[in-house]
């Protein structure tokens, strides 16, 4: 069984599943409702029908609240259903969920992405820790890249127990070269929805996009609103007024990669989107202080923390310094399109 809560995480167990179908597995698909109608919206994209759906679409609860509840409820799925594996990905509420449902039923977890650290519970919270003591009961960890391998390793995790198999968000991805018209384009893309990143913190983020934007008239701002209001009311009242912000809401998938690849920079608090535009060659500035994924920062990518200078000044350096463009074998640290596949082999392997 699948556990689904948000739309990442359709987006990289989408093709998990289908390679699991191909190699003749039974698969049912659950999903906690956790992101309402953009989980809904990446299930259709992805073609994938939940034979198990809960409800839990509640942005403004506890997260002791929200945990409480989906654990429940996905432990009873999985007493009456009895898996012989679940599958989960990621950090999330839903994937810490489905995790430990597993672990008090006595069923062995695959954790898809496993081994991602900042060493840092507090950031991003919750996620760190959710990934953390994900990796406590997890049977086999998919990790994506070599270093995830190493943070693994050096935790004490049996090295017969991980898999570096790559990312499988690149599995349906067709990665080109960069255009080079497209080092013009005048359209910043701006992602911003993290729990650490809430009231004055955002504000200087925000802040910072409008000194940038000030004092350069050509670019404009494409800010995706994400539907937690505590990001997005704030977001609304700093930018939506500013002439050269456009304020929108959730994209489809095929939408958001089409906008990421014409965009001049990036600026994001996303760890799924500091992945996609490492892939794409694309200048990114992490409104973070640190990351889980630090192999984008070979690339044209910058920790900015949220003071309103740095986000202003790491802009700038982003769009302006010359530096050596990667050629795209560099650019293979999440992997070559095969993660879901080798996934799929070593679960039906222990199945068979």
């Amino acid at each position: 069984m699948v556990v689904l809560g948000t739309r990442p995480e359709v987006v990289k167990l989408a093709s998990v599943v289908r390679a699991l179908r191909r190699q003749e597995v039974t698969v049912s698909v659950l999903t906690t409702g956790q992101h309402g109608a953009l989980l809904d919206d990446a299930l259709q994209d992805s073609s994938l029908v939940p034979q198990y759906k809960l409800h839990h679409t509640e942005p403004d609860r506890s997260l002791a609240a929200s945990m409480s509840r989906i654990l429940k409820d996905i432990s009873g799925v999985f007493e009456e259903t009895r898996p012989r594996v679940v599958v989960v990905q990621g950090d999330t509420t839903s994937t810490f969920c489905g995790a430990m449902a597993a672990f008090l039923n006595l069923i062995p977890v695959a954790h898809v992405e496993a081994g991602l650290r900042t060493h840092n519970l507090d950031a991003p919270y919750p996620e760190e820790g959710y990934r953390q003591l994900i990796s406590r009961i997890t049977r086999w960890h998919f990790a994506p890249t070599s270093l995830a391998v190493e943070n693994l390793i050096s935790e004490g995790v049996p090295s017969d127990r991980i898999f570096h198999v790559g990312n499988t968000f690149v599995d349906d991805l067709r990665v080109e070269p960069r255009k080079v018209e497209n080092s013009s384009t005048s359209t910043i893309l701006v992602t911003l929805h993290r729990r650490e990143n809430v009231a004055d913190r955002l504000v200087e983020i925000c802040r910072g996009i409008t000194s940038f934007l000030n004092e350069n008239k050509q670019y404009r701002a494409v800010v995706i609103l994400h539907p937690n209001p505590a990001s997005s009311l704030v977001i609304s009242k700093v930018l939506g007024e500013h002439p050269q912000v456009n304020l929108v809401n959730a994209l489809s998938r095929s939408d958001f990669i089409s906008l990421l690849q014409q965009s001049a920079c990036v600026i994001t608090d996303s760890g799924g989107v500091q992945e996609e535009a490492f892939v794409f060659d694309i200048p990114l500035v992490i409104a973070r202080e640190t990351t889980e994924r630090p192999e984008v920062l070979k690339g044209h990518a910058r920790l900015a923390g949220w003071n309103e200078s740095e986000i202003k000044t790491s802009i700038e350096e982003s769009l302006y310094e010359q530096a050596t463009r990667r050629s795209p074998m560099e650019r293979e640290d999440y992997g070559s399109g095969k993660a879901s596949q080798r996934i799929a082999s070593v679960l039906q392997a222990f199945l068979r």
